[in-house]
């Protein structure tokens, strides 16, 4: 594909586009309104209803990046999760279980793998994880029998009282082995070494590529967001609450939720293609 300045767009090009998926690429029902109804498209369903949406402007943007750079999603999702999303069937690489596990064409990067379990192994995550199972099995604010491993690498469960449960963990938690994050009623509990910039940064070598773009809205993207040569964040992220970006160089977009995607991923080709026009002369 070349564009009308002239810039032939491939994959040689070596841009990565790395980003989260929930509230920054695709959003749930739940932010679904009349306005939008006609201009949306499914992008995932369990089989029994349709979960997730984008618009359709915004899918045709995504589709056109992964034409000429590295579009990769990075979720904390699993992966019987991440495979439900069918928007992104055809990218060579994904990210998923938080950094966990990188998919190379839907099978597990063994070279990844091996470091993650050398890591899980030597620091004995195996004992830690279950104490850190046991700690929210027996909290008062988790959900009853909603604890579960992801892939015996992290432990999540849900809660009605995340703020008393982050009161919890911050005095019960042992910080030096994890780090945790409340989004909404889903609370992670991950081993330290366990994140999603380091994935990235793997990743990045494998590639050998020279300019990454980023965007995610949660806590868990805030390394892999400050890792990036350049960082995009949807208004409405809860990073936002949370982070004083005054002194951080991230865009953040005017809009919210569907409209913030299209934003984004508009401002991300944007950006690539003046880099590579400025690259080309």
């Amino acid at each position: 594909m070349v564009t009308d300045d002239g810039v032939k767009m491939t994959k040689k090009n070596k841009l990565l586009f790395v980003t989260d998926l929930d509230r920054t690429i695709i959003h749930s029902s739940k932010f679904l309104n009349n306005s939008i109804m006609d201009s949306i498209q499914c992008v995932e369903s369990d089989g029994i209803q349709n979960i997730s949406f984008i618009l359709t402007e915004a899918l045709q943007v995504q589709q056109a990046l992964s034409e000429f750079m590295h579009f990769v999603p990075v979720t904390t999702r699993s992966r019987v999760l991440f495979d439900r999303i069918r928007i992104f069937k055809d990218n060579d690489y994904a990210i998923i279980e938080n950094g966990a596990t990188i998919l190379y064409r839907g099978e597990v990067l063994s070279s990844w793998e091996h470091q993650i379990k050398q890591y899980l192994l030597e620091g004995d995550f195996s004992r830690k994880l279950s104490r850190a199972d046991s700690l929210l099995t027996h909290s008062h604010y988790a959900e009853c029998g909603s604890v579960r491993h992801i892939g015996d690498k992290f432990v999540m469960c849900k809660t009605d009282c995340p703020d008393e449960m982050e009161r919890s963990l911050s005095e019960e938690l042992n910080k030096d082995d994890f780090h945790y994050t409340i989004q909404g009623r889903k609370v992670y509990v991950i081993p330290r070494g366990i994140t999603k910039e380091n994935a990235v940064s793997f990743l990045e070598g494998i590639l050998g590529t020279t300019y990454t773009f980023a965007s995610g809205d949660g806590m868990l993207d805030l390394g892999m967001l400050l890792q990036a040569d350049t960082a995009y964040v949807p208004s409405d992220a809860e990073l936002l609450k949370r982070v004083n970006t005054d002194h951080l160089d991230f865009y953040i977009s005017p809009y919210d939720s569907f409209n913030a995607t299209l934003d984004i991923l508009t401002k991300v080709k944007e950006d690539s293609m003046r880099l590579l026009s400025t690259e080309s002369t």
